[in-house]
């Protein structure tokens, strides 16, 4: 499974248990929201001429590498890192988990539903 199949997964998931709601937020139904950051960060993506341009207008933009896959709000804010099989965090991605631990917020590396634990 590729690590945006897993995504999509992961955030039907959270729906249908109604932890949280994807593009809206509506208290009656979910007790929290999420949102992805999509950073397009994968090789190929970047070394095609087409889209050199683009990728360098969202460093502009504030795309940042390393930042978590998802954020999600449900009572205290989640940054949720998603991985499949053995694959590892980056440096950047190290990075960014300190940054947001040193500021006493979640960091959770996701390898299946089984490893996204909040209170209810």
């Amino acid at each position: 499974m590729l690590e945006h199949d897993f995504q999509k997964s992961f955030i039907e998931y959270l729906n249908y248990n109604k932890i949280v709601r994807v593009n809206e937020f509506d208290r009656r139904r979910h007790k929290g929201w999420v949102f992805a950051v999509i950073n397009n960060e994968h090789a190929d993506f970047k070394k095609h001429p087409i889209f050199r341009g683009i990728a360098k207008k969202n460093s502009l933009l504030g795309r940042c590498n390393g930042v978590s896959d998802l954020i999600v709000f449900y009572k205290k804010l989640y940054f949720i890192e998603l991985k499949v099989a053995s694959n590892k965090q980056s440096n950047a991605q190290k990075i960014f988990k300190l940054a947001v631990v040193l500021c006493n917020f979640e960091y959770k590396i996701v390898r299946s539903f089984d490893d996204f634990k909040i209170d209810r």
